[in-house]
């Protein structure tokens, strides 16, 4: 397996924590090599080359220009909203219910869709008002794609979604993901 470096990331890569016994953390590189995830202290935008952990990358496979600027901009957009780190979400969400994409996601979606026609300078609420990390990530895919036959639309529970059910899910899905090497951290 390469190694995955910083210098070669891509807006819409995915790293996912392999560091520790248990997969515990992710985020999503988007554009200027930057990856933005949430955590404890709250949503965070880290250079790549400084992302502090071991982590297994993941690449969509084709993605175009069009969906990965989506993906960029939805992820700004959910750290300079000032979204909260979910620290109940993570601890209880997270670990109750499915990660199975049903009528409970399908729902929230069409929440967090609504909020999102309204101009970011214009919103009076965030589009999610708290993630926690792996939720984060599969959101920005699954809003970035006009709809949940898109080839990298995320076929999860976003907050049901632990990072070890997002890596599973795009180590399976071959036909649109790929796993392009380990990330060693800075």
């Amino acid at each position: 397996m390469p190694d995955y470096r910083g210098s070669s990331s891509r807006c819409g890569d995915i790293l996912i924590n392999v560091s520790s016994k248990a997969v515990s953390h992710c985020g999503i590189v988007v554009k200027n090599r930057d990856a933005i995830h949430a955590t404890g202290r709250g949503m965070m935008i880290t250079d790549v080359d400084m992302w502090g952990v071991q982590s297994d990358v993941f690449r969509p496979r084709a993605l175009l220009p069009a969906l990965a600027d989506a993906v960029d901009t939805i992820a700004r957009r959910l750290q300079a909203q000032n979204t909260q780190y979910g620290v109940a979400r993570a601890a209880l969400k997270s670990w109750s219910g499915t990660s199975s994409f049903g009528s409970g996601a399908r729902a929230r979606l069409a929440k967090y869709r609504a909020r999102m026609v309204v101009p970011f300078e214009d919103a009076a609420e965030a589009i999610v008002k708290h993630v926690f990390c792996s939720e984060l990530v599969v959101l920005c895919y699954q809003l970035a794609s006009a709809d949940e036959n898109g080839r990298h639309f995320i076929k999860l529970d976003a907050k049901h979604t632990l990072p070890k059910n997002l890596r599973a899910y795009l180590q399976n899905d071959r036909t649109y993901w790929e796993h392009i090497g380990q990330f060693a951290g800075g």
